[in-house]
């Protein structure tokens, strides 16, 4: 792990169809450098939004993409295997809110359906990026 890489410093990434660097920072580097965020694509200076397989870290030339990818595998398995279960988990707690809150024209299948849609959508976004970082005790960003 290297100290070079802070949440305010940032880290410089090139644009490989125009060559422009870009440096991100603050939030949206550390968005970008979890592999178990739902990230796909980045904004060039230049050009504006990409795919993260047309990115690459100014000093190690790895693409954003890849280094998703090896942060991901290198993650201990029990991590790997939270962010799968995380979804799942979502999908049984919405289904059972929804079921037991639902409106009186709505079926039973049909409020199952929509909570767990919607508790995979909030785990997937916003609840399994947030714990998933600490759970595996890295901060991402930091990492080459």
């Amino acid at each position: 792990m290297s100290d070079r890489y802070t949440l305010v410093s940032g880290r410089p990434y090139v644009h490989q169809k125009c060559g422009t660097t870009t440096v991100i920072n603050e939030g949206h580097f550390a968005t970008l450098c979890n592999p178990f965020n739902v990230c796909l694509g980045t904004i060039c200076a230049n050009c504006g939004p990409g795919s993260l397989k047309d990115f690459h870290w100014e000093d190690t030339g790895e693409s954003i993409s890849d280094y998703r990818k090896r942060l991901r595998c290198e993650a201990p398995l029990w991590a790997v295997w939270y962010w799968l279960f995380a979804p799942i988990l979502g999908a049984a707690i919405g289904a059972a809110v929804m079921v037991n809150f639902k409106a009186p024209n709505m079926t039973v299948t049909s409020a199952a359906i929509t909570g767990a849609g919607i508790g995979v959508f909030l785990m997937i976004f916003l609840v399994g990026p947030m714990i998933t970082g600490p759970i595996v005790g890295s901060r991402f960003y930091g990492q080459r």
